[in-house]
């Protein structure tokens, strides 16, 4: 089993693909329950980016299944998520995640701010980068796009 290992960082770490997941999951709900849902309001889908997601993909999907099952319309709106998601309040120590480069921890630091102590760490090499942060290559070259990050 070990001969190939793989590495799946934490949805937390891919908040960018939560839209996409989610709506993959709209889309398997809809095929096999017959509900016409075609997808989740912006207040709803800003609720689902900025949750933690502890239990990582199966908590996502159960969520959305969740939801599925209360909403009546075309949308699923916030009062359709469980309500860990509604309450969900970031600065709850129990989801602020320590994050140690080099013997400095940071605590509940931004996207962009971890990066960039990555890239620090990393002598601005987007490989090495990309190791301390257990994210792709390609994820830390999309990030330094998204926040408009120099490298010298």
């Amino acid at each position: 089993m070990n001969v190939f290992p793989l590495t799946c960082p934490p949805l937390r770490q891919h908040k960018d693909d939560i839209t996409l997941i989610t709506q993959h999951f709209i889309s398997l709900h809809a095929e096999k329950t017959g509900k016409n849902i075609l997808g989740f309001t912006p207040e709803a889908m800003r609720l689902m980016v900025a949750y933690p997601w502890p239990g990582n993909i199966r908590e996502l999907r159960n969520s959305v299944e969740y939801a599925f099952v209360l909403a009546r319309g075309k949308s699923i709106r916030p009062e359709h998520l469980p309500e860990k998601i509604i309450s969900f309040n970031p600065l709850d120590t129990k989801f602020l995640k320590k994050v140690e480069y080099n013997g400095i921890v940071n605590v509940g630091l931004s996207e962009k701010e971890k990066l960039l102590n990555a890239l620090q760490q990393a002598d601005g090499n987007q490989t090495r980068a990309a190791d301390i942060l257990g994210v792709s290559r390609i994820t830390v070259w999309k990030r330094i796009k998204k926040h408009g990050i120099q490298l010298k």
